[in-house]
């Protein structure tokens, strides 16, 4: 894992050997009963992500195929523009 803070905004990469589906599930999952709001979604065969915003924060999750068949997990929480 890999942790970069800047201006506010903390983003963080790691790898995990589950599938795209059930990443994106679990911080779905963990978004709402967080009492995010989910304000966007996208999926493809390669790729998941879904955007958020709670108070004054924003958080982008975006998951994708890795080498060696992982999954990247980029997560980004920034204030809200």
């Amino acid at each position: 894992a890999q942790t970069i803070k800047a201006s506010g905004t903390v983003m963080v990469t790691m790898e995990s050997n589950d599938n795209l589906d059930l990443i994106s599930e679990f911080y779905k999952n963990e978004l709402l009963a967080n009492v995010w709001t989910i304000t966007a979604e996208t999926q493809s065969q390669v790729n998941s992500g879904m955007m958020g915003a709670k108070g004054l924060k924003s958080v982008i999750v975006n998951i994708g195929m890795g080498g060696s068949g992982k999954s990247i997990i980029g997560l980004i929480l920034a204030p809200k523009q």
